[in-house]
């Protein structure tokens, strides 16, 4: 998937602490950071415009992905640009 970095302990090692948040889901609840986090981290991403192709590439990829890292105790969270739409 072009510049996805794997997760390595040299990666974490790079990772920074995120500040708290909150933020409303598609059913406008609101989930903080300590909500979202789960045992051993989170694989978080940014997507801005997700009618992209790009943005969708990355969405199903991380969609695929989240049950092998829900294993390993790594929740995964899309941030997405824009209003909710239900």
């Amino acid at each position: 998937m072009g510049n996805t970095l794997p997760l390595t302990s040299k990666f974490r090692a790079q990772t920074k602490a995120l500040p708290a948040f909150s933020l409303s889901d598609h059913n406008r609840v609101r989930r903080s950071l300590d909500t979202l986090m789960g045992p051993e981290g989170m694989l978080l991403g940014f997507i801005g415009d997700i009618w992209r192709p790009i943005s969708i590439n990355r969405i199903l990829t991380m969609q695929k992905e989240a049950s092998k890292l829900a294993a390993r105790g790594i929740s995964v969270a899309i941030v997405i640009r824009g209003r909710v739409n239900t």
